[in-house]
């Protein structure tokens, strides 16, 4: 039984360290230099960002109309 809990623990560790590692990736790539030709294409539908939109938004990785999309999705899941 205790090796059961053992291994349920060790997997729990393995899991929550490996979220804490990929966040301060994501911590560390915000602070990193931008490649604008990778940065101005939306993540979502690989279009172009808009000029203005990375300007205002420099961290953002949607366009203007995947992020109203998402944006309705989330209050529409709330």
């Amino acid at each position: 039984m205790a090796d059961d809990a053992d291994r349920a623990q060790s997997v729990a560790d393995a899991a929550q360290e490996k979220f804490e590692r990929e966040r301060l990736a994501r911590i560390a790539a915000s602070h990193a230099p931008r490649d604008s030709a990778i940065d101005a294409t939306c993540a979502d539908c690989g279009g172009p960002i808009e000029a203005q939109r990375l300007k205002t938004l420099h961290f953002t990785l949607r366009c203007g109309s995947c992020a109203a999309l998402a944006e309705q999705r989330y209050r529409m899941a709330r």
